[in-house]
């Protein structure tokens, strides 16, 4: 199923739109870990392209906005996904699985889409979600992070880890316990979107709008994305 997902479902913006909605973006990082390093990188992956997603062609266009996740006029729809989101990135999987795949078990290609992955999600919270704008990583991210930063074997590294630390190394790593990973994201002083959309019976109303989703593909002879 993750193998479909990422070849065919991941690259459809309504289907991965869905896909968040129904707090599929949590479910993610659980996999960052797996013991299979085809699927870890599927799974990544297709975070990657969650963080991607384009804002919604109905709403008025927004300049320098290229991602749903930076849109200001958003509606009751975006709100709630920003508020999956923001439960799938400071959750307790998400940090210790990203460090995981720079320190150990390292899958291909690996380190340079995790740092590019946690320059996006640190900049996103600390945006939308520090009144001041300013997030301390806690030392146990930042060394995994400097590790990196001078790295010659992968040419590509180096670059991402040296702009995170440019521009979170400007303040002193947090102090809190790296016993627990999630405790750096204590400093965040504002709450996500309060909206909370009724989604129902999270299984059976899943598979109904899937299936209307895809029901719309076939009918609009869009075949693979009806897969």
């Amino acid at each position: 199923l993750m193998s479909v997902f990422y070849m065919k479902h991941s690259l459809d913006v309504d289907l991965l739109t869905a896909f968040v909605f129904f707090g599929g973006a949590s479910a993610l990082p659980k996999l960052f870990e797996h013991s299979q390093l085809h699927l870890r990188a599927q799974s990544v992956e297709c975070f990657k392209r969650v963080l991607s997603l384009p804002p919604p062609a109905e709403l008025p266009p927004e300049e320098g906005v290229k991602c749903v996740w930076y849109v200001k006029g958003r509606r009751e729809r975006e709100d709630f996904l920003v508020k999956q989101l923001y439960k799938a990135v400071t959750g307790a999987d998400f940090l210790p699985a990203m460090l995981h795949n720079m320190e150990k078990d390292r899958y291909p290609g690996g380190v340079q889409m995790c740092l590019q992955v946690l320059m996006f999600c640190l900049g996103w919270v600390r945006f939308f979600f520090r009144t001041d704008r300013q997030l301390r990583l806690c030392a146990e991210v930042y060394s995994a992070i400097e590790a990196f930063k001078d790295e010659v074997h992968e040419d590509k590294v180096a670059p991402f880890a040296r702009q995170i630390l440019d521009d979170f190394g400007k303040l002193p790593p947090s102090q809190e316990s790296t016993s627990s990973l999630v405790a750096m994201w204590r400093q965040l002083d504002v709450d996500p979107p309060e909206v909370d959309l009724a989604v129902g019976d999270g299984a059976a109303e899943g598979v109904v709008f899937w299936r209307q989703l895809g029901n719309g593909a076939f009918k609009g002879r869009r075949f693979e994305a009806a897969l």
